[in-house]
């Protein structure tokens, strides 16, 4: 393979123009841009090449295939060659003697017949390039070769690394460099990307940094620059990948087209982004740092992904979370949990990239909604544009990924078909308030069919499977509830629909208006509970409701304060009905559970979820709302080695009466025999056992008053008081604007500040 040399900094603009001169024999150099070695710096001679070798000097003119002359021009451009070889000859000549004349081409392309412009110049195609070089006699020996390379101050400035022969550098960023480079072995153009590993850096960081590009490398996708190569070095990793002729970064795009890429094209790039990373994905990589520099714009406006260098999938480790957050530091396109170090790796990390790219695409600018209310929607810019596409960008950068479309499918059938303020074609969310649990997510809605105000629940599925793998996980969640729909209980949260829409479970519930009792302890003061003869009463209803559900077959799993839904009337809710299995089927579903309200046998594995578990956590939360604390340590739990000094619930507080008190320690039985076996002993307990005479205001008054003091619980002496204290209060505030005034004509001494 030939020597690429060079006077200055290469610039290969066309590899296709050079491939067939770096295919010469080692005895040949190749020189770009030989006439700056004369001082000569117009951009018009920034088109020759010069090749020396032993069959002689030839100046190769690429004018035509840059289109700096129309063909209908050669005989000009023959005299332009002519007059620069005569200029070059001139200045070889002062330093040596017996130079074999320069012989002078223009360079066409392909399948174009050799034809002679002038006696000096001919027309030669660049695939007959290398024939016509090397034919004929030697008439330059290795050591004239040597001298001319010196006098023109040609150096050998890129080397050779494994196959690859470095023809030029294409860009260079914080820790790396690309070149153009040859392929030796199959003679055709890579990318070869120079990574230097930081400086201390273990084992482990290169090894990470080289299974990122492996992961690229399993990618096979015609929007994602194939991986082809990795060479690893001592301090640095070699990344080989396809050279895509003519291709410029998104950053490079943006700025030659600041504001004017039209609708159709944006759509269309942001589309080849989508049918990318849904490859990715469907392998269960995630590519973790998109941005304009890390996507290529072909010369057919067609969009490339690569740089999988910080890619992550389950179960292999790559970049450290440490490294990551300095990688991402102050980019605008990173996942907002980037910052405060708390990301999640999923589908959604892309999915907000994706979503900012977009709107800078559209609107020339990235987005500044570090206050989502205030946000600048992309129509305002842009007039014409449908209304859909804010709602589609606004949902992509939501801070809280859960309220982003979990999928990048989501996102690009959203594209596709268009975004409507309609879930389900029917249910119209109300207001922007979301009630967010561990597990899912509940907004306000109304249906525009029946005009009801129901419930509308998106379950939280990790998106860390493909979009067919989730579909079937989604449903498979959904299908168990469908049964649940006939229930019917006054306690009860019915259930009135289960749908599935934009790769994320819904489930249509009533809307109970209310605070759950979580909320209502936390309005109590610290250390004091709810008054007996209110936790009597909001577990009798309890208990109601659980024995309709386990006489139905079912069970519920997961009870807790978070779930139980209080009215202003005292009247009790139960929610959350996911969880429930039928005891029927035998194989349970999964059950997702709170541990602090998990019977022992559940902790340690040795019993499924059933009646008794169900009282366990119910004489749990009575604890709790009496004493605003857990009745057992958690450990204790855990541990069940020694079964004969087993594990007390703390004593209850004088306060709470002794036949109640009795009720609640049965229910916390550490040994199931001796529980309660099921509710309807539980609840007869509570109606005939428990003879509570407190005083029935508190139950009478609406919830939200019950922790206010009446008027009449102050007293007397405290109004005078306070009273007296607005009274002083007055004449004092009275007595300092008298004063000001007295003192206005006094000068004003000028406040110091300091720093």
């Amino acid at each position: 393979m030939a020597e690429l040399r060079t006077i200055q900094k290469a610039d290969i603009q066309d590899f296709a123009g050079i491939r067939f001169l770096l295919a010469l024999s080692d005895q040949y150099a190749v020189i770009p841009f030989p006439m700056r070695s004369l001082g000569l710096q117009t951009q018009d001679q920034d088109y020759y090449m010069l090749v020396v070798g032993p069959t002689g000097l030839f100046l190769l003119s690429y004018h035509l295939i840059y289109q700096r002359y129309s063909p209908q021009h050669s005989l000009t451009l023959a005299y332009d060659i002519e007059r620069s070889a005569d200029t070059l000859e001139h200045y070889l000549l002062r330093w040596l003697s017996g130079l074999p004349i320069l012989r002078q081409a223009i360079v066409v392309h392909e399948d174009t017949p050799q034809t002679q412009v002038t006696d000096r110049v001919v027309k030669v195609s660049w695939n007959r390039l290398r024939a016509w070089i090397e034919e004929g006699p030697v008439v330059i020996e290795a050591v004239l070769t040597k001298r001319i390379l010196q006098v023109l101050k040609a150096e050998l400035l890129y080397q050779r690394i494994f196959r690859y022969q470095i023809l030029s550098e294409v860009d260079r960023a914080p820790g790396q460099l690309r070149y153009l480079a040859m392929d030796t072995v199959e003679d055709r153009p890579v990318m070869l990307k120079e990574v230097f590993l930081p400086q201390g850096a273990s084992h482990e960081d290169s090894h990470a940094l080289i299974r990122g590009a492996k992961l690229a490398r399993e990618l096979q996708h015609e929007n994602i620059v194939q991986v082809e190569n990795i060479v690893p070095r001592e301090d640095r990793v070699y990344i080989v990948s396809e050279w895509c002729e003519g291709a410029i970064s998104l950053r490079q795009y943006l700025e030659d087209h600041p504001g004017m890429i039209p609708l159709t094209t944006a759509i269309q790039l942001i589309k080849d982004l989508c049918q990318a990373l849904m490859a990715a994905h469907a392998k269960g990589i995630i590519h973790r740092n998109l941005t304009p520099d890390n996507l290529l714009v072909t010369p057919e406006h067609r969009l490339k992904v690569f740089n999988f260098d910080a890619a992550k999938k389950e179960g292999m480790h790559t970049l450290q979370s440490t490294a990551l957050k300095k990688l991402t530091e102050e980019n605008p396109y990173a996942d907002p949990d980037y910052a405060i170090g708390t990301h999640q790796v999923d589908q959604r990390v892309d999915v907000y990239s994706v979503g900012v790219i977009f709107y800078e695409l559209l609107t020339g600018n990235k987005p500044t909604h570090y206050d989502e209310l205030l946000w600048e929607p992309p129509s305002k810019m842009i007039p014409g544009l449908p209304t859909y596409m804010d709602k589609l960008i606004a949902r992509a950068i939501k801070f809280d990924k859960d309220q982003r479309y979990s999928t990048i499918h989501a996102f690009y059938s959203a594209l596709e078909k268009g975004t409507t303020d309609l879930i389900g074609s029917r249910y119209e969310l109300i207001g922007n308030e979301v009630h967010k649990a561990p597990n899912s997510l509940i907004f306000k809605a109304q249906d525009t069919q029946t005009g009801q105000i129901v419930a509308l629940k998106k379950l939280l599925v990790p998106p860390t499977t493909d979009y067919q793998t989730r579909l079937q996980t989604l449903q498979m969640t959904l299908d168990p509830l469908k049964e649940l729909k006939y229930l019917q209980h006054n306690g009860l949260v019915k259930v009135i629909d289960t749908l599935i829409e934009d790769d994320d479970g819904y489930v249509i519930m009533e809307w109970v208006e209310g605070h759950n009792l979580r909320e209502h302890l936390k309005t109590m003061p610290q250390q004091e509970g709810l008054l007996p003869e209110e936790v009597r009463h909001i577990a009798l209803q309890l208990s109601d409701v659980l024995h309709y559900i386990h006489q139905e077959g079912y069970v519920h799993g997961d009870i807790k304060p978070e779930n139980v839904m209080l009215s202003q009337d005292w009247k009790v809710t139960l929610l959350d009905f996911v969880p429930w299995s039928k005891v029927e089927t035998g194989t349970l579903q999964k059950i997702p559970k709170t541990t602090r309200y998990m019977a022992p046998e559940l902790l340690d594995g040795s019993h499924i979820p059933d009646e008794q578990t169900d009282l366990f956590a119910v004489g749990v939360l009575m604890y709790e709302l009496l004493t605003h604390r857990f009745p057992y340590d958690y450990a204790q739990l855990r541990s069940r080695k020694d079964a004969e000094q087993l594990p007390q619930p703390q004593s209850l507080e004088e306060k709470v009466p002794e036949d109640l008190a009795s009720v609640v320690n049965r229910a916390l039985s550490f040994k199931r025999e001796n529980r309660y076996s099921n509710f309807e002993v539980f609840q007869a307990d509570l109606e005939n056992k428990c003879d509570i005479r407190e005083p029935q205001s508190r139950l009478e008054m609406p919830v939200s008053h019950v922790s206010a003091v009446s008027q009449e619980e102050i007293p007397r002496f405290l109004w005078i008081c306070t009273g007296l204290a607005l009274f002083l209060l007055f004449i004092y505030l009275v007595q300092e604007m008298r004063s000001e005034q007295n003192h206005s004509n006094l000068p004003v001494l000028e406040e110091m500040k300091y720093e």
